[in-house]
């Protein structure tokens, strides 16, 4: 962890407009994201993730199901998700798409600007709003999932 960490006030940001630096970016020009009080460009910082806890070691925990996803994110973009013995391997575009390959089948995402994700998986469609609260409603198979984010990182 820098010590840019200890003097700055981090908001996660899931309310994100990119897929293709998921892991941890400076934005110039994020108004979602002050560092310091003075709120001076070179200390904005935002953290785009898509995942329930988020440590910096880039490893994501799911809770779904019951069932505890771990997902290493590697810096090619690649992520491999472990979920019920099958491993998942995601492939990150700069134009807003992310094909997933799971059970031999590719799955398309398009992210809209409008913060909401659709995932077509299985045939069915999930729908995720995220809120700057960081909370996370998914809506999957007619069951709601509600994650609750510390603002602390590595939490």
């Amino acid at each position: 962890m820098s010590e840019q960490f200890s003097d700055t006030v981090v908001t996660i940001d899931y309310l994100s407009d990119s897929l293709s630096d998921l892991e941890c970016e400076s934005l110039r020009d994020s108004d979602l994201v002050r560092g310091s009080k003075n709120g001076s460009r070179s200390e904005y910082m935002t953290k785009k993730v898509t995942n329930i806890w988020r440590s910096l070691q880039h490893l994501e925990k799911f809770t779904a199901f019951g069932v505890v996803y771990s997902i290493w994110r590697s810096l090619q973009h690649l992520e491999k998700f472990t979920a019920f013995g099958d491993v998942y391997s995601i492939w990150r575009s700069k134009q807003h798409l992310e094909k997933f390959t799971a059970v031999g089948d590719v799955y398309s995402i398009w992210r809209r600007l409008q913060h909401l994700e659709k995932f077509t998986v299985f045939g069915d469609v999930y729908c995720i709003w995220r809120r700057l609260q960081h909370l996370e409603k998914y809506t999957a198979f007619g069951e709601v999932y509600s994650t609750w984010r510390s603002l602390l990182p590595g939490y």
